[in-house]
Formats: structure tokens, C-alpha cells, sequence
């Protein structure tokens, strides 16, 4: 049996190949089909979207996605990706097709990261060479201790949770809805890269636009907080039963009152709209720092995150590398 490994053709080949491989590997491709339009099509990297291909006897027996992400490192400028959408039709698993389209992806770029990944899959990539990194565990707080205990024992229903995300109000205090990123969202974001040393991922309004506002699946509330008509943070979040996410955050170094402002505000936020918990995935250990101070506990599970190069003596490939990325990043947010 021979198998061909090659680049799928998103202009000239049909995107009902990849559903029927969804399908034949999941059981019902509608979750893929609904988001391939906003996911694929409206994304405002579609040019630079990869999708790696198993071929056997004509047919498309394996697929994987590589999402572009352009990261900041001092003065470089360094071309990326995210693994997603892989699967691999249920005849030909134990063949080691994974194992070569995730190699043939690995041949395109100098550092790939994996986000979200199963169990299962994350031992493969784990054999792979991918490496974890820490600190992959997510962070909760109680905003209202005993209610969240009489939820635990079922006395408090999360149906009565007084959820006012909906709300009009423009303004909170130093805080501003926002319901459209422009051209003083890409400013702000460059001068937060440049105030910290992290490696951070390149975002601008069209970027953000398409991941927060335009998303089709989530709702988000998007937060400035400005300072004499200056941008200084900026949050996303959600809300999920009784939780609320932090699922973007980026704030001014030179703010000497930041992150732990708006970590604030945001507890409060929840805990004003009803919320029980509050929770938080991030690598920064600074932010992870001034959560720990407001309250915020790591938990045990884990986002899986890995990353793998090509290069064993890559500089990105170091464990002391701070990557400031958040749940936002990928696709493992809007897809839960």
C-alpha cells in the first residue's frame, strides 16, 4: 500500500474532501463544515493557512491544518504556525500517518507549537520531539465562595446566575466596551510588545476583529481601559455557565498599577453579572504572579501546549523562553 504525502490546494480542490474525511474519521462533519467559512475563508491569514494531506489510491486518507501565527522575538521577526483539524480515516491508523504529515509540517517552519491536544495525540507528538511548556496549568478563582459551595451540593442553580453580559453600558469606571478594533488597537499592541521581553504573537485589528467580533460561535465582552484617551490594557472574556474566561489579555509595562488594575475589575465584572468563578490560561509568569496576589490558584489540568523545531539548538526551543500567549490563541477556545 502506498501512501503520498502532499500540500492540499485550497483554491483548486474541493473542501468536500476534507469533510468526508472528517465524517469517516469523527462520525458527522457538520462542526468542521459550519466553521470552515469563518475559520478558513474570512480569516485574515487565509493565504498563509497550510493543510497537509495523506493520499492513498486517490483518496484523502489523513489531513492537517497549520493555522499562521507571526511572533515577535527582540528585533526578529519569525514566521509560525499552529497544528489543527488533524485527523487520520480509521483504516489507516497505526500506519504512522500522523507521524509523517506532522514531519512534513515540521519541514515548513522553524518552531510549530500544538495546543489543546488530546491525550492520545499528545504522546505521539511527545515521541515526535514536540516538548511541553510550562506553566501549562490553568488559574481559578472563587468570586463568591459559599455560593459556589452551595452550587457544588446543588443548592444554588447556575440558572438563576444573573448573567449581564448583554447589558448596554459603554463604560465601567476607566473602562470601555469595545465593539470594533481599529488602527489605535495595532498602535497600543506594538508598543506592549516592545515594553516587554516575552515572545508575543503579532496581532493587529483585522486580526482581532475576525477572532473576537466576527467569530460566529462565542460571544465576548472586549474591555480598554484608556488613560487620557490612551490605550493601556485590553481584555477579552467570556462567560461559561458559572465561570468567567480571561481569554485575551495585554497590557502597558510602563502602567506601574498593570496587570493588577484590570485583574481587578475583572473579578469584580464577573462577580457583578453573577459569576461564581473566574479563570484564567496563560504562560506569562508575571500575569501569573498578580493572579496568584487577587486570589487565583492553579489548577490541575493542563492545555497541553508543546512546541517542536526542527532545530535542536534553537534559540525558541529553549525552556527559559517566555511565550505570552493566552486561550485566545488557537483554535482550542472556540471550538470548546
Amino acid at each position: 500500500m502506498t501512501i503520498n504525502y502532499r500540500l492540499f490546494d485550497l483554491e483548486k480542490e474541493s473542501n468536500e474532501l476534507l469533510f468526508q474525511l472528517y465524517k469517516e474519521t469523527y462520525g458527522d462533519e457538520i462542526p468542521y463544515r459550519k466553521r470552515w467559512d469563518w475559520e478558513y475563508d474570512k480569516n485574515p491569514r487565509k493565504n498563509k493557512i497550510i493543510i497537509i494531506v495523506a493520499e492513498s489510491s486517490g483518496h484523502i486518507i489523513g489531513a492537517t491544518t497549520r493555522i499562521p501565527i507571526t511572533i515577535k522575538y527582540k528585533d526578529r521577526i519569525i514566521s509560525s504556525a499552529f497544528s489543527v483539524n488533524s485527523m487520520v480515516h480509521p483504516d489507516f491508523r497505526r500506519m504512522g500517518v500522523m507521524d509523517h504529515l506532522y514531519k512534513k509540517g515540521s519541514e515548513l517552519y522553524d518552531i510549530l507549537f500544538s495546543k489543546g491536544t488530546l491525550p492520545g495525540m499528545y504522546k505521539l507528538i511527545m515521541k515526535m520531539g514536540y516538548k511541553t511548556v510550562k506553566p501549562d496549568t490553568y488559574m481559578t478563582a472563587l468570586l463568591s465562595p459559599l455560593k459556589w459551595v452551595f452550587w457544588k451540593v446543588r443548592l444554588y442553580k447556575s440558572d438563576t446566575i444573573n448573567n449581564n453580559s448583554q447589558n448596554s453600558n459603554k463604560r465601567i469606571g476607566e473602562y470601555r466596551l469595545v465593539d470594533i478594533f481599529e488602527d489605535d488597537f495595532d498602535e497600543f499592541y506594538n508598543r506592549c510588545l516592545d515594553s516587554h521581553e516575552w515572545v508575543g504573537i503579532i496581532k493587529d485589528h483585522d486580526y482581532m476583529n475576525w477572532r473576537y467580533i466576527q467569530n460566529p460561535f462565542k460571544s465576548y465582552k472586549i474591555f480598554y481601559r484608556k488613560k487620557s484617551d490612551t490605550i493601556v490594557s485590553m481584555v477579552v472574556l467570556r462567560s461559561e455557565g458559572i465561570t468567567g474566561k480571561l481569554v485575551d489579555f495585554i497590557w502597558d509595562k510602563n502602567q506601574i498599577d498593570e496587570p493588577d488594575h484590570t485583574i481587578k475589575f475583572i473579578k469584580k465584572y464577573f462577580k457583578k453579572n453573577g459569576l461564581l468563578k473566574a479563570a484564567c490560561w496563560t504562560l506569562i509568569e508575571e500575569l501569573r504572579m498578580v493572579l496568584k496576589k487577587n486570589g487565583f490558584f492553579e489548577r490541575t489540568d493542563f492545555m497541553n501546549l508543546s512546541k517542536f523545531s526542527k532545530f535542536n539548538d534553537y534559540d525558541l526551543f529553549n525552556d527559559e523562553i517566555t511565550f505570552a500567549f493566552v486561550e485566545g490563541d488557537s483554535d482550542v477556545e472556540y471550538i470548546s
